[in-house]
């Protein structure tokens, strides 16, 4: 939810405020006891008046109590507070993405314990980075940029030029011959630079592009290891209804119009989970973790993995002639008799000779990277994709870098839809049922949290002292417990 603005909120303030002369023809009622113990003052909704309507005023805040439960499975959000009406920015606009803010930090967090709670396993992560010219890979155009630095450099000197020029002028009060001439020269050079400018703003490197590279990767994957065609039909009906014979058989069953005009049943064989970072060269990378993988093989994964991410980064279908034995073997050799630098030098040159790209060849052998997780669980993906002290630089936006969109992601699998519990804080009886969901949290958290453990308390008080506002979240074990205390 928005907060709200300064201005806006003086004009909450100035919707409750009574108009002077309006105050001594009011009867002032006598303060009640409410149904939670609460003594009602007079004003705001519990009075016997509304505020005074205030010209270009918002609606007024109501004082009625209302306790929200959201369970999805493994995190469960309590929150109590009064209504008010919701704020709407004037003129609001989005603006650029330059860091991963805490609220997509909570969300990845409770997406990783959603996974956990339905014992799910990381199995395998897979790296893709980008090569030494990401920039040219994510949309720059190298000659472009050249044909700006030189344009950069005309133009500071028919600036120097110029000033010298106008310096004489007003010295002398004398134009020098063919002075308009130099001036239609000097703006049309600042017109040419300014024209490239917004080209190259066009042509920055852009995120949109690299989600792209990255459905390109994973629909590359997919043809290669992670689809299984099981059947085949001519009409759809009989293609759903053999569908349902796998369900919970394989992570994802689908039905696929095929070439033919006939229908596939495709079983997807894994589910994955995917991060983005940036590098402190600026250059973006991505994690994918695999989880609830059935049938393949990650030894041919590995083989495959580098070629497949270096055709679809630079735009290449066949990469046949890169994976030649020959080239690693000849590069080795070059290496060791000449060295690391010259060697490259003289291996570049001899893959030009035959229509091949240097830089095309190393981002093949060194652009990705597939493990095995050592640790069956999700520690690693949340402090990785969460970004902790020590790699906050991977979580903001280098300033050359647009549109960077979604953080992370996940592919084959289908979230559970949170469970939505509203009570109406309007009896004693509803205030010890949510009370008693937050005590029963309390009981079930790990005996370490002891600082969780005071938030918790200091959310009963609140709740239990009427409060306009509380807000909480709890997971794993105090979670669940918070619902069984709910349905019980």
């Amino acid at each position: 939810m928005l907060r709200p603005l300064k201005w806006e909120q003086r004009r909450i303030e100035d919707s409750w405020r009574v108009p002077e002369g309006l105050i001594r023809d009011l009867k002032t009622p006598t303060p009640k006891q409410g149904a939670l113990g609460l003594v009602e003052e007079p004003g705001l909704s519990n009075g016997v008046y509304h505020a005074v309507p205030v010209q270009d005023a918002i609606s007024p805040v109501d004082n009625f109590l209302t306790a929200t439960l959201i369970h999805r499975p493994g995190t469960t959000r309590i929150k109590v507070m009064g209504k008010l009406t919701a704020l709407q920015p004037r003129g609001g606009r989005r603006g650029e993405i330059r860091e991963l803010t805490p609220q997509v930090r909570a969300r990845y967090l409770e997406f990783l314990r959603e996974l956990e709670y339905q014992e799910y396993h990381p199995e395998h992560m897979v790296t893709l980075t980008y090569p030494s010219d990401w920039r040219g890979a994510l949309g720059s155009d190298p000659a472009l940029l050249e044909r700006l630095q030189s344009a950069l450099g005309e133009l500071n000197e028919w600036r120097r030029r110029m000033r010298e020029m106008r310096a004489n002028v007003r010295r002398m009060g004398v134009y020098p011959p063919h002075y308009a001439l130099l001036e239609e020269h000097y703006q049309a050079v600042r017109t040419e630079v300014r024209e490239l400018i917004r080209r190259v703003r066009r042509l920055a490197p852009d995120g949109r592009r690299l989600k792209r590279h990255l459905d390109a990767i994973i629909k590359r994957f997919n043809r290669r290891f992670g689809a299984k065609v099981l059947a085949r039909f001519d009409e759809r009906e009989q293609a759903e209804e053999h569908a349902k014979k796998f369900t919970g058989v394989y992570p994802v069953v689908k039905v696929l119009k095929n070439r033919k005009g006939g229908y596939d049943v495709v079983a997807m064989l894994y589910r994955l989970v995917w991060w983005l970072e940036f590098q402190r060269r600026g250059a973006p990378h991505l994690h994918l973790l695999f989880f609830d993988v059935r049938e393949i093989d990650w030894t041919e994964v590995r083989a495959w993995i580098g070629q497949a991410w270096a055709g679809v980064v630079h735009g290449i279908r066949n990469m046949a002639a890169y994976q030649d034995p020959a080239l690693g073997h000849e590069y080795d050799q070059l290496r060791e008799l000449w060295g690391r630098e010259v060697g490259e030098v003289i291996f570049a040159e001899w893959l030009e000779q035959r229509g091949l790209d240097f830089g095309v060849w190393r981002h093949m052998r060194a652009g990705t990277r597939v493990e095995k997780m050592r640790k069956q669980h999700w520690g690693y993906a949340a402090k990785e994709g969460y970004g902790g002290r020590r790699k906050a630089y991977q979580k903001k936006v280098p300033k050359a870098f647009r549109n960077v969109g979604r953080w992370w992601g996940y592919r084959n699998y289908k979230r559970t839809k949170p469970t939505e519990v509203r009570i109406p804080l309007t009896s004693g009886e509803a205030l010890r049922t949510v009370l008693g969901a937050v005590e029963e949290a309390e009981r079930r958290m790990p005996a370490g949290a002891f600082r969780y453990r005071k938030k918790l308390e200091r959310a009963r008080k609140a709740i239990a002292d009427g409060e306009l506002y509380a807000y909480l979240t709890v997971w794993g074990a105090g979670a669940q417990g918070a619902m069984e205390a709910l349905a019980a």
